[in-house]
């Protein structure tokens, strides 16, 4: 079996504590546990373990890609999934000044694993919403939107990791590099746009090991 997986989430016992988690059948190891607190409709606090929001390309499900595989970009650049804390902030909700931020505190050795080692990554993400809507993480417009949706992002990563690479098989180094001790830098440019069937993802990195 190549993939098989048991997901479950949703509130516990208040509409502003939610939880959800996801667990790898074939691989046997969870993949996301997290409980996500909404404070006044705007606010979100996290803690536990997902896919940090740096990116587009990683965040859309593997069911809402536009294309059958990953970006060559992704093997690169992701941090896909971390253990850490997060807080997120929506801004001008309906405006054309329609933005959210991200700030997250990763543990910056990818799935899984303890924080033991290493000081830890910090990632910011600013996304505007031109037309005071949130376009959803997903690279391929299915609803056929019959106005143009669309975003522009900015994110950051800073800190040190044993890691080079990060991937759904935990901590790993990119061509070249061995066990360590690194300090990272990463920036990241995106855009996206949903229309009448259409989407367009873009994405331009940065990365300083």
């Amino acid at each position: 079996m190549n993939r098989a997986r048991i997901k479950g989430g949703g509130t516990v016992g208040a509409p502003w504590l939610a939880a959800y988690g996801e667990y790898d059948l074939v691989g046997s190891k969870w993949l996301d546990y997290r409980a996500t607190v909404t404070v006044s409709g705007w606010l979100d606090i996290r803690v536990g373990q997902w896919k940090s929001e740096f990116s587009r390309e990683r965040i859309n499900s593997s069911g809402k890609q536009q294309l059958v595989e990953r970006s060559i970009s992704n093997y690169w650049f992701t941090l896909d999934r971390q253990r850490g804390f997060s807080t997120s902030a929506r801004f001008g909700e309906g405006s054309r000044m329609d933005s959210r931020i991200w700030v997250q505190a990763l543990s910056g050795l990818g799935l899984n694993s303890a924080t033991e080692r290493g000081k830890g990554l910090l990632m910011a993400r600013w996304q505007w919403n031109p037309v005071g809507e949130v376009l959803p993480f997903s690279g391929s417009d299915l609803a056929r939107r019959p106005e143009r949706l669309s975003s522009l992002a900015l994110a950051y990563v800073t800190g040190d990791s044993p890691c080079t690479r990060f991937s759904s098989d935990g901590c790993g180094q990119l061509p070249g590099f061995s066990d360590g001790d690194y300090d990272l830098e990463q920036l990241m440019l995106e855009t996206a746009v949903h229309h009448r069937g259409l989407g367009w993802e873009q994405e331009l990195h940065y990365k300083r090991i």
